[in-house]
């Protein structure tokens, strides 16, 4: 029973990957067009968010308030060395990443 219950779940997160990629290449687009990056962004990034779960939500597998927010426990990217910064940096590295797309002067970066 948990090995179905996984398949779902893998289902429904590699669904809203696909979904969230999707926001993710219309908001290339707009930058691309010549919309401000940094405009862009903190207008889209949580589009970006909403449908990377909303799938999720919406089958009961994950509660919406647990996605309240930004994680809130670390996670680790399989056969890669990076390791993401710690939750409680999370929202500083956001803050910080939209301070660095005001500041870009190309759409490229």
């Amino acid at each position: 029973m948990s090995t179905t219950l996984g398949l779902k779940e893998d289902a429904l997160a590699a669904k809203g990957y696909q979904e969230a990629f999707q926001q993710v290449q219309v908001s290339v687009v707009k930058v691309l067009n010549g919309d401000s990056p940094d405009e862009v962004f903190h207008d889209d990034v949580q589009n970006w968010y909403l449908e990377l779960f909303k799938l999720s939500v919406q089958d009961g597998v994950v509660e919406a308030s647990q996605i309240a927010g930004y994680r809130n426990r670390q996670v680790y990217i399989s056969g890669s060395r990076h390791i993401p910064p710690p939750p409680d940096a999370t929202w500083d590295s956001m803050n910080t990443l939209e301070r660095l797309l005001m500041d870009e002067k190309s759409a490229a970066v």
